[in-house]
């Protein structure tokens, strides 16, 4: 599964250009949302019900509350961090990395650089002999 470098960055510029509406700890709340509830509503999915929906609802990954659902453009209903994780080319690691409700935008940013860069998270990139004996 490779990852999709335009709808990572798309998302993180949209953070990054309205900070304010970001909120990691929910999916949605009011205007803002976390970086899954924004690379869902970038990719064109919308939301099934009011945020505060406790109605549960079946989707293809089980059983949810309806304020955590979206649907796709096909129709298909899925949990937003599902829907999120399959439109960003996410392995499940990868996006219970990024979706964490304690990330900030700088861990973020960065993390985002990383899987565009290297297909993870972290930095894969090789250490000099100086960062890895650095104390």
């Amino acid at each position: 599964m490779s990852v999709n470098e335009t709808l990572l960055r798309s998302v993180m510029d949209h953070i990054e250009t309205w900070p304010n509406l970001l909120d990691q700890n929910q999916w949605r709340c009011g205007t803002a949302r976390c970086f899954a509830g924004w690379a869902a509503e970038l990719s064109g999915a919308q939301w099934i019900s009011g945020e505060r929906d406790q109605v549960q609802i079946d989707t293809a990954e089980g059983r949810w509350f309806a304020g955590s659902v979206v649907r796709s453009q096909s129709g298909e209903l899925r949990h937003v961090a599902d829907f999120a994780r399959r439109e960003l080319g996410l392995t499940e690691i990868a996006a219970d990395q990024l979706f964490d409700g304690s990330n900030t935008i700088t861990e973020l940013r960065e993390m985002v650089e990383n899987l565009c860069d290297f297909g993870t998270v972290y930095d894969a990139a090789p250490k000099t002999q100086a960062e890895v004996t650095a104390p």
